[in-house]
């Protein structure tokens, strides 16, 4: 049986055989980076967390939908109101009028 330590040099070996340099060396990515943000008049960050945040919304919505269409769970209007919030910029927070102190949480 391999070890442990064996599997994780050949996995790491097998990453680094399909992985550009940029995603595999911190400076070359910080250069990559320096030279997007240049192309991108300084709106880097403000685009990756706009691509970030659309697949995180994107998976929610086709895990609601696998769940619908290959497990028979009922389609719920709850489910798809809490998508339109997203599409409409109202998260979680937002919903919230306060956060409970710990006392409360504990409380009966």
């Amino acid at each position: 049986m391999m070890k442990v330590e064996e599997f994780f040099e050949q996995y790491k070996q097998y990453v680094d055989s399909v992985t550009s340099e940029t995603a595999r060396v911190d400076d070359a990515f910080a250069k990559h980076y320096q030279e997007l943000s240049e192309l991108l008049h300084g709106n880097y960050a403000r685009l990756d967390h706009a691509v970030t945040g659309l697949t995180g919304e994107a998976g929610e919505v086709a895990d609601v939908w696998k769940k619908v269409k290959y497990m028979g769970k009922a389609l719920k209007a709850r489910a798809f109101c809490h998508e339109i919030d997203h599409l409409d910029g109202i998260i979680f927070y937002d919903k919230c009028v306060r956060m409970l102190s710990p006392d409360e949480i504990n409380a009966e």
